[in-house]
C-alpha cells in the first residue's frame, strides 16, 4: 500500500495549541494556590512603599489595599506596541499577528529565532526559555489517572520538549541579498529538534497606567488592544522579562496584585500611583516600568483585536492603511497625538 493511502499517521507531535494549553492550564493551577510566603512579600512591599506611608498597614490591613490594586490591574487593557510605519506606511494584508519565532522559521531544517538590535537572539531565547520553565512558582498539578484514550495533562517537564528553544551558543549572521546596505541578519539556532515555533508566546504589556501610546513607547507609539479575553490565560511578569532571572516572579489573572512583591520600587510606586490613586500615567520606554503578559494562544486579528490606536496623522498614509485592516477585520481605530 502506498504511502499515502496508509491506515495510520504518521506522528509528528502535538499541536501548538495543545502544547499551549497543558502549559498554562499547569501553570494557572500552581499560581492559584495560595502561598503564604508570598503573601508576607506582597504585604512587607505595600508596608514599605514611601507612595503608602502613613498608612499603618500592619497585620492584615494591607489586604484592602491589594484587593483594589489587584482589581484594577485585572481592568487595565493588555496591549502590543508597534510603529505606524512598519505597519502601515504599505497596505497591511496580514490576517494574524506572528510571534518572532514563528516569523524567523528554518534554516536547514533547524528552527531559528532572528534578533534585532534590542533583542539579541541568543539572549532573547534563553531568557524566553528561563522565565518559562526555571524556578517555577507552586506545586506541581497531581497527576490524575485517566481511562482509555484520553491523556492527561503534561507535565512541564513533557511541554518543554516542545516549546523550548535551546539556543546553541553561538550567532550565526546573514547577508540579506535584497537588502545589501542593510546590515547583516543575526540568528540563533536551536538544538532542540523538536522545538514548535508556533508553540511559543505572543509578546504583550498591561496597560495598567493607562498611558495613551499603550505600555511602552520602546516599541513603537502606536498599539493594538487585545480583546479582554486573552487577559485571563496570559501569564505575567514584573518588568520586561529581558533582565528577569527565571519563572519565579510570575503571576496568573487572579493574583495580578502578586506583582508588587517582585517590583523594583519605580515600578511598585507607578503601580500605586495608578491603581491604587487612580492616576493616568505619562507615556514612558523605560523597561522598568513594564508589566509584560505572555499570551499562549495564536492570535488572529479578525474577533481577537478590540481596537488599533494609531500615532499617525490623519489621512496620512499610515491612517489610510489603518482604516483598511479596520476594516477588513472589525477593528475599533482610535488616532492618538504624537507623544509629547
Amino acid at each position: 500500500m502506498p504511502a499515502s493511502q496508509t491506515l495510520w499517521n504518521k506522528v509528528t507531535g502535538p499541536s501548538a495549541g495543545l502544547v499551549q494549553q497543558h502549559y498554562v492550564e499547569g501553570r494557572v493551577e500552581a499560581l492559584y494556590r495560595r502561598n503564604r510566603s508570598l503573601e508576607k512579600q506582597v504585604a512587607q512591599a505595600l508596608a514599605s512603599a514611601p507612595a503608602l506611608a502613613g498608612m499603618k498597614l500592619g497585620g492584615d490591613k494591607w489586604i484592602p489595599v491589594y484587593e483594589t490594586i489587584n482589581r484594577n490591574l485585572q481592568a487595565a487593557s493588555l496591549t502590543i506596541n508597534f510603529s505606524a510605519d512598519s505597519w502601515f506606511t504599505t497596505e497591511n494584508n496580514y490576517s494574524t499577528y506572528a510571534q518572532a519565532y514563528s516569523r524567523s522559521g528554518r534554516h536547514a531544517g533547524q528552527a531559528q529565532l532572528l534578533g534585532d538590535p534590542k533583542n539579541p537572539p541568543v539572549i532573547r531565547a534563553n531568557a524566553d526559555d528561563r522565565v518559562t520553565f526555571d524556578n517555577l512558582v507552586g506545586a506541581k498539578a497531581p497527576q490524575v489517572p485517566q481511562r482509555g484514550l484520553m491523556p492527561g495533562r503534561q507535565g512541564v517537564d513533557r511541554v518543554r520538549e516542545q516549546m523550548a528553544f535551546r539556543a546553541g551558543p553561538n550567532t550565526r549572521t546573514v547577508a540579506d541579498p535584497a537588502q545589501p546596505s542593510q546590515p547583516d541578519k543575526k540568528y540563533a539556532d536551536s538544538t532542540n529538534s523538536r522545538f514548535n515555533a508556533d508553540s511559543k508566546q505572543v509578546f504583550a504589556a498591561l496597560n495598567y497606567g493607562r498611558r495613551f501610546h499603550g505600555s511602552t513607547c520602546d516599541y513603537g507609539s502606536s498599539h493594538l488592544v487585545l480583546h479582554p479575553k486573552f487577559k485571563v490565560n496570559a501569564l505575567y511578569y514584573p518588568g520586561d522579562t529581558f533582565y528577569i532571572p527565571d519563572g519565579s516572579m510570575q503571576a496568573a489573572f487572579h493574583v495580578l496584585g502578586s506583582l508588587v512583591a517582585w517590583a523594583k520600587p519605580v515600578m511598585l510606586d507607578a503601580i500605586i500611583k495608578s491603581c491604587y490613586s487612580n492616576n493616568v500615567l505619562p507615556d514612558t520606554s523605560d523597561e522598568k516600568l513594564l508589566l509584560e503578559g505572555h499570551v499562549f494562544s495564536e492570535l488572529t486579528f479578525a474577533g481577537n483585536i478590540s481596537e488599533v490606536v494609531l500615532d499617525a496623522r490623519h489621512g496620512s498614509i499610515q491612517h489610510q492603511n489603518a482604516r483598511k485592516f479596520c476594516a477588513k477585520h472589525g477593528i475599533k481605530l482610535v488616532l492618538v497625538g504624537p507623544v509629547s
